[in-house]
């Protein structure tokens, strides 16, 4: 026997949200209609596809849901002939019906047209307490497909969101979209990026901070101011990262700017991520690490770090370019790289090496080489406490950014013939980065709530989308 159970505290609260939104007769007769649909595509007796009654189920909550839509949306229009919006009195001009795109796909709805005396342009109170964004999508729709944009292209965004759901925007649309979008948070991102960082938990055992930086070269529109060329100019990423006892990652944050002069806003985002990680955390340590660009250490050296140190793997690569001139190349390197790491005089012992190997160089261009890597060696020996780090339970690399960089540039930003304008690059970087980040569900809240307005002239919920959502 089938136990039928109530329905949820929270499911209650909506229904009765939901009747008093698009009143109970409406309500009443989407469901029986929904119930209809479904009974005829699950008949008794009969052998049925269930990939069908999974279809046909499907479809009928979408037309359902655009049903209800239509009418939570047409009754936020009280027709009122006059209005005061920011205390101006606007006049009703006309009835004009709007089409825009849902989470249960496209749906139509007469509204109210007001206009003041003098002025062209007009308002429509009902779309303004929607909260459309780009003036063609719900703020559900919009953040699914924002979200989808931020892995991948508008062509491969469109054919996805149509087949995973029941909205079909068209690609000028999620372009609109993201674009409508991402003006808006540029506009408030610093206050609103505190706002969202101030609302997250430190993660539990949580035992030190990891800031890495780095940078990574993009195709960028010839038509850029500064563009070379070739159009390839570098781009930015930043990384904070919360480390347990042994140096493991616990969660990471990102940040990616495209091409800025001295990384202006990366740094300053980063250092906000440290400011925010020494007052709650105040006796756990932070460590620097970059690779070796010469501005990326000015930027590290004035923050105050506990430790710092070069990226290892970066020095072990400058390695590989010394010794792989040598008689057994992969050997001496595979000694010089644990010596380097695992013994506490280990740079010293490397410089040693270089030494001997440029002593014994047989052409000028090998000598030339190893001469270049022993310098480099030389002017980062106080950045290669790799021993100590360890002994300490602290990282060696900047392995979370370097991954950053082919996750949140690599592998959406460079695919083959791909050019980017300053826009619309930054665009995809941003929400990328906040969902890389898992803030994008709290920037999206402090982001749309901007795009309500409350109704005009009533009282009435103004949301309708908080039961869409």
């Amino acid at each position: 026997m089938t136990e039928h159970l109530p329905p949820s505290a929270a499911i209650c609260n909506r229904i009765s949200e939901l009747t008093e939104l698009v009143g109970e007769e409406v309500l009443e007769d989407v469901l029986t209609s929904l119930t209809k649909m479904c009974g005829e595509a699950f008949q008794a007796g009969q052998v049925v596809d269930m990939a069908d009654v999974e279809n046909a189920i499907g479809d009928g909550m979408a037309e359902t849901g655009r049903r209800l839509l239509k009418h939570a949306f047409e009754n936020l229009d009280d027709k009122a002939p006059r209005i005061l919006i920011d205390g101006k009195p606007w006049h009703r001009v006309s009835s004009a019906k709007k089409r825009v795109v849902t989470k249960q796909g496209f749906v139509e709805y007469w509204r109210s047209c007001y206009r003041r005396r003098g002025e062209r342009r007009q308002r429509c109170p009902v779309d303004e307490a929607v909260g459309l964004v780009g003036n063609c999508m719900t703020r559900p729709a919009a953040s699914d497909a924002v979200h989808t944009m931020t892995g991948k292209t508008v062509r491969e965004a469109e054919e996805s969101i149509a087949r995973l759901g029941n909205m079909e925007p068209s690609q000028s649309m999620l372009l609109r979209v993201m674009e409508s979008v991402n003006e808006r948070w540029q506009g408030m991102e610093p206050e609103a990026l505190d706002a969202v960082a101030d609302g997250e938990e430190m993660p539990e055992k949580t035992a030190a901070g990891l800031a890495c930086l780095d940078g990574a070269m993009l195709a960028v529109l010839k038509r850029e101011e500064g563009a070379s060329e070739s159009g390839w100019r570098e781009v930015s990423c930043g990384t904070f990262t919360c480390l347990d006892e042994e140096g493991k990652q616990l969660s990471s944050v990102y940040h990616g700017r495209m091409p800025e002069r001295n990384k202006v806003t990366l740094k300053r985002r980063l250092t906000r991520e440290i400011q925010r990680f020494r007052e709650r955390c105040p006796d756990l340590p932070i460590v620097g690490i970059a690779d070796g660009a010469v501005d990326n250490w000015t930027w590290l050296e004035k923050q105050g770090f506990d430790r710092l140190a070069l990226d290892y793997w970066h020095a072990v690569d400058k390695l590989w370019d010394a010794v792989q001139h040598a008689g057994r190349p992969t050997e001496l390197y595979e000694r010089l790289k644990g010596v380097l790491l695992e013994k506490p005089d280990g740079v010293e012992r490397v410089i040693r090496s270089l030494r001997y190997q440029r002593l014994r160089a047989k052409t000028v261009e090998v000598r030339e080489e190893v001469e270049r890597v022993l310098g480099y060696f030389r002017k980062f020996r106080h950045r290669m406490p790799y021993h100590s780090l360890r002994q300490e339970g602290l990282p060696v690399g900047s392995g979370v950014v370097e991954a950053a960089n082919k996750t949140l540039f690599n592998v959406r930003m460079k695919r083959s013939g791909m050019r980017w304008s300053m826009a619309g690059g930054q665009a995809v970087m941003t929400f990328r980065a906040l969902v890389m980040s898992r803030r994008y569900d709290a920037a999206w809240g402090q982001l749309t709530d901007t795009l309500v307005r409350p109704i005009a002239n009533s009282d009435r919920p103004c949301d309708p989308l908080t039961v869409a959502a």
